[in-house]
């Protein structure tokens, strides 16, 4: 998840490793707060795609952003959890 962040953010080297992966922490706990569920943020989807992107926003200092920005990708995504949640039962 790193070297994804950091080819999207165009960094190279790892002076800012420690930084970036603490913003990939506040990432997955912000996006499985919207989802209500434990998310599987190494496939490709949207879970992941919104970590990325929040990710981004984070690293910009523009957080308070994202969910304006991504408000119907999380909304699916919800449904999507809510949908799975369901069959599981």
């Amino acid at each position: 998840m790193l070297d994804e962040l950091k080819d999207i953010l165009d960094i190279i080297g790892n002076d800012r490793d420690a930084s970036l992966e603490k913003i990939i922490l506040r990432g997955k706990d912000k996006i499985e707060g919207l989802a209500g569920v434990v998310l599987d943020f190494s496939a490709e989807g949207l879970p992941k795609f919104l970590l990325l992107n929040y990710c981004r926003y984070d690293y910009n200092n523009a957080p308070e952003y994202f969910e304006e920005n991504f408000k119907s990708e999380i909304l699916r995504m919800q449904l999507q959890a809510a949908v799975i949640a369901n069959v599981a039962e």
